[in-house]
């Protein structure tokens, strides 16, 4: 059974939820470590670690997938830094080197793409991120702000490699299966309930100044666009081209909302919000991108 992609409507809502019920939404903030434990549950149920091992032996679109995904992104951001304030500098730099978005292999499904390589991309970033991603940020904006690199490396553990592991576990007892349906409900659920106490906590900031937010909106759909043609050109085969393309392109927003909010202030925060709004309602550009005539226009079938 086919499920549409109901994300960008579940952001869009959840920052509207964060607007008119900011001081109910704050009272979830507490809970957002725990709640995002369970969405990596949910988001990455169908993945098996011995299911893998085949796209292990063609590590051509691995390598450019990380490339761009850790290595080009966050040099985009840094590119604009002379126009940016040191905290949403320092929000984008955390979107720009978390792992690939777990709606990276629902779009690659969609567009006809290799989901195997997705997920393998998928699974790499993340089992490597408790020490990519804080590495990455101190690199990055270190000078910025006062970052701990244990205590983000803590947090990704717990919100991604603890998941990860009980769904290996799962699959090893051969405990009931959750049903796809299930899980794409509860995916949307969990979503939602991260977004709204992150929005409802940095409301004050973005009225202040919506400059900001439209300027972390820019700096971000530059860094998917030029990804998604990077991932595109780098490959010569056409579900090659789709599955870089797409892979590069997407990001574990959610994660990088969770580490932002958890460690920095309202105004980091807008940096990754910024991010997660762009890279929502790009899933939609992506389509239309490969549909042109310019990227070979093989006809894609929405669902």
């Amino acid at each position: 059974m086919k499920h549409k992609n109901y994300m960008p409507y579940v952001v869009l809502s959840a920052v509207i939820f964060g607007f008119l019920f900011n001081e109910v939404g704050a009272l979830l903030k507490p809970y957002l470590v725990y709640i995002l434990a369970v969405l990596t549950f949910f988001s990455l149920f169908r993945v098996k670690l011995i299911d893998l091992a085949k796209s292990i032996k063609k590590p051509k679109e691995q390598i450019f997938i990380f490339l761009i995904q850790f290595l080009v992104t966050p040099f985009i951001v840094f590119l604009f830094k002379p126009i940016l304030t040191p905290e949403l500098f320092t929000g984008l730099i955390i979107a720009s080197v978390i792992p690939v978005g777990l709606t990276a292999l629902f779009l690659t499904s969609i567009f006809k793409g290799k989901v195997e390589d997705t997920l393998l991309s998928i699974m790499a970033s993340h089992l490597l991120s408790p020490l990519i991603v804080p590495a990455l940020v101190l690199f990055w904006a270190g000078s910025s702000v006062n970052i701990s690199f244990m205590t983000i490396a803590l947090l990704i553990f717990n919100d991604v490699l603890i998941p990860i592991f009980f769904v290996q576990v799962w699959h090893l007892l051969k405990i009931k299966d959750i049903s796809e349906s299930i899980r794409t409900k509860g995916t949307d659920m969990l979503l939602f309930l991260v977004i709204w106490p992150v929005v409802s906590a940095i409301k004050g900031q973005i009225l202040a100044d919506p400059l900001l937010l439209l300027k972390g909106l820019i700096v971000s759909f530059v860094c998917l666009f030029v990804n998604f043609l990077l991932g595109y050109f780098s490959q010569r085969e056409e579900t090659s081209r789709i599955t870089t393309a797409v892979t590069s392109s997407n990001k574990n927003f959610t994660l990088a909302t969770v580490v932002a909010s958890s460690f920095f202030g309202p105004a980091v925060v807008l940096g990754t919000i910024a991010y997660t709004l762009a890279n929502s309602f790009f899933f939609g550009i992506e389509g239309w991108l490969l549909n042109l005539k310019l990227l070979k226009g093989q006809q894609i079938k929405q669902v």
